[in-house]
């Protein structure tokens, strides 16, 4: 989730025109939206910083990433394409080479690192880019943006059946239009972390905001769960959680002693709620019996 955060250093923040202040460009609440990822067992990492002191999905050398107009490593604009920053109030190079080192820097260390222990342990690693942008940027993409935008730079960053299967699982929520490899086809975090052939799936999914909250500022109000779009990022995470295994053969580079480790299940509520009550039952039954043969005396 590298653009929830809406922190910022002191630099920036002296330097934002007014319009900039309410931080307009977020991708609002996709924390939120995605609480349930510990209930799958799935590691999360979530920007504190605004986009606006970096962009955590841009590359460090701020290669554009697409043809049409967007967005660097540290922006000059506001999506619209209006200055961020009053004239002459711009963070300076230092400033901007300590932001590099302090925070893009750690972030990416700390992603790396997590999807390397994910492919040594289950054999493979899926990486799930969630955001969230406006429905309508004019200077972006034309009209209304589809609902569900998943990118998987054109098939590069993972296997197409799986991505395959998270467009049937977009496609399978009613009254929702979704994309595969549209006007958003995955950022740097996608692009460079992606790679099927190393065992490490990447798939960006990029949600418009109207799905799940009110848009118009200055409320910008997330609507009661559950609702669909809530629902179909649940069932992508799952989704991801099953398939990605299936599309490698890959095995753990290391195993216990005694067991061999697994990849996890798809989370299924009622099996693990069925299971546990199992358990729980046979546990009162044993305490039972064992006061009964207290209460009866030795044999």
């Amino acid at each position: 989730m590298p653009h929830a955060g809406v922190l910022l250093t002191p630099a920036v923040e002296a330097g934002l025109v007014e319009r900039a202040r309410s931080l307009p460009d977020t991708d609002w609440h996709i924390p939120r939206l995605y609480d349930f990822a510990a209930e799958l067992g799935a590691s999360t990492l979530a920007a504190r910083y605004s986009r606006y002191v970096v962009d955590l999905n841009r590359p460090a050398d701020d290669k554009p990433l697409y043809a049409s107009a967007t967005t660097g490593l540290f922006p000059a604009t506001l999506f619209d394409g209006t200055p961020l920053f009053r004239a002459g109030l711009e963070p300076s190079s230092a400033e901007r080479a300590r932001t590099l080192e302090q925070i893009w820097t750690p972030y990416h260390r700390v992603l790396a690192a997590e999807l390397e222990r994910l492919r040594d342990e289950f054999g493979y690693a899926m990486l799930f880019d969630a955001h969230s942008i406006a429905s309508r940027v004019p200077r972006l993409f034309d009209g209304r943006l589809a609902d569900f935008n998943l990118g998987s730079n054109d098939g590069a960053s993972c296997a197409p059946a799986l991505a395959m299967q998270l467009q049937q699982v977009c496609a399978g929520a009613s009254g929702y239009s979704q994309v595969l490899n549209g006007r958003f086809k995955g950022g740097y975090i996608t692009r460079h972390y992606g790679g099927p052939a190393d065992n490490i799936h990447a798939i960006q999914l990029e949600l418009a905001q109207c799905t799940y909250m009110d848009e118009a500022p200055p409320t910008l109000t997330v609507r009661k769960r559950p609702n669909p779009s809530a629902r179909c990022c649940a069932s992508c995470c799952r989704a991801c959680c099953s398939g990605a295994g299936r599309t490698t053969s890959a095995r753990p580079r290391h195993t216990a002693q005694r067991h061999r480790l697994r990849a996890p299940r798809p989370y299924r509520p009622w099996r693990c709620c069925r299971a546990r009550g199992g358990r729980v039952r046979a546990r009162q039954r044993r305490s039972s019996s064992i006061r009964q043969q207290k209460a009866d005396g030795p044999p």
